[in-house]
């Protein structure tokens, strides 16, 4: 399954940006020289996109793919909070061309500008021999095209900033919004959250496993996630929601199936004063990226709340993109640690919220 996650720049992106930039399809299309496109250049531009973003002038992000690879930026740019308008740039990696994330990331970059900016019209312009990146843009159904008369304010300036004849598109809030409302990023199926109870073990232990061998295929070795057992992960939740000291939720469908899980807790060797874990956060593959996680993240704090933690934890592995998904709710990197896992060495990360009311509001 297809899934984009876009994260905040940072360096750490830059060798994989640099090379996917560097590729004569993506360089010569973006108009950009080797310099810029080089490790060097790359570097720079990173520092840019994030000095431009404290400025409010634009909200960049690096997308990300079901297999934690860099695939490309999408940016809100020439933020104009006076009168809620921008407009959106995208590029995408050669080797991801034509496989659906295009449409991915703008859907889920729009959804902030709409809801997070507050912008009302995000314009979508390219240059008139760009036909490629015209025929992508003609994909997209909440678009509005050839708005060059409507907006010439606006066209005047695209072409002025590309000095070359432009087309211009425009992404208006109410049809994007209504759009977005009934697709299937944002219908998938109705799901409740619930606390736990004894008899939810075998639902949760199914989607523990499924998901690990899903979520760890290219991390762990394929032996040990195929050896994975059902009635093991049975017994082991049976114990956790029967723990006093842990608060266990499960996501479920209308039809009853248990289609993700969720756990928070103090660990035992967690002796920050005021502070619990986010122990887990699991859900299948298909039920991922429909706004199930955060539901279930934002209950967890709930509860941590009111057991009065003013700091919470979670530990994920560096080679899961889950990691992003903490990193996009606030959480900030507080420790990197070596361990094994199946033989494997892995870097694990601890991540921390040091304000749950900042994350709730």
């Amino acid at each position: 399954m297809k899934k984009v996650t876009l994260v905040p720049h940072n360096v750490k992106f830059a060798s994989a940006m640099s090379t996917l930039s560097s590729s004569p399809h993506v360089r010569d299309a973006l108009g950009l020289s080797m310099e810029q496109t080089s490790l060097e250049g790359t570097k720079a531009f990173i520092e840019f996109v994030i000095d431009q973003e404290k400025l409010g002038k634009q909200y960049s992000r690096c997308m990300v793919n079901e297999d934690n690879e860099l695939i490309g930026v999408i940016t809100l740019k020439d933020i104009d909070i006076a009168n809620k308008t921008c407009h959106i740039g995208t590029w995408i990696g050669y080797p991801f061309w034509g496989k659906g994330y295009n449409e991915l990331a703008k859907a889920a970059i729009l959804q902030d500008a709409f809801t997070k900016l507050g912008l009302d019209y995000v314009f979508a312009g390219a240059k008139v021999s760009n036909i490629r990146s015209q025929k992508a843009q003609e994909k997209l159904p909440y678009l509005t095209l050839h708005v060059e008369d409507e907006f010439p304010i606006e066209h005047k300036a695209l072409e002025s900033a590309v000095n070359a004849p432009c087309v211009l598109h425009v992404i208006k809030k109410n049809d994007f919004l209504n759009w977005y409302k009934n697709s299937k990023i944002e219908r998938g199926v109705p799901v409740k959250i619930r606390k736990a109870v004894i008899s939810d073990a075998a639902g949760i232990a199914k989607v523990h496993v499924d998901s690990w061998r899903t979520t760890y295929r290219k991390i762990l070795p394929e032996s040990f996630l195929n050896n994975l057992s059902y009635e093991k992960r049975t017994e082991l939740w049976k114990n956790n929601i029967a723990r006093e000291d842990n608060y266990v939720l499960v996501a479920e469908t209308d039809k009853g199936e248990i289609v993700g899980f969720a756990d928070c807790g103090k660990r035992e060797d967690n002796q920050v004063p005021n502070s619990g874990d986010i122990t887990s956060i699991y859900l299948l593959e298909e039920y991922q990226g429909k706004g199930i996680g955060i539901k279930l993240l934002t209950q967890l704090f709930q509860h941590l709340q009111q057991l009065g933690y003013k700091k919470v934890f979670v530990e994920v592995l560096e080679a899961n993109s889950s990691r992003y998904f903490y990193e996009r709710y606030g959480a900030t990197l507080a420790k990197t640690e070596k361990i094994k896992m199946a033989g494997v060495e892995l870097n694990l990360l601890t991540y921390e919220w040091n304000d749950l009311g900042k994350v709730l509001a």
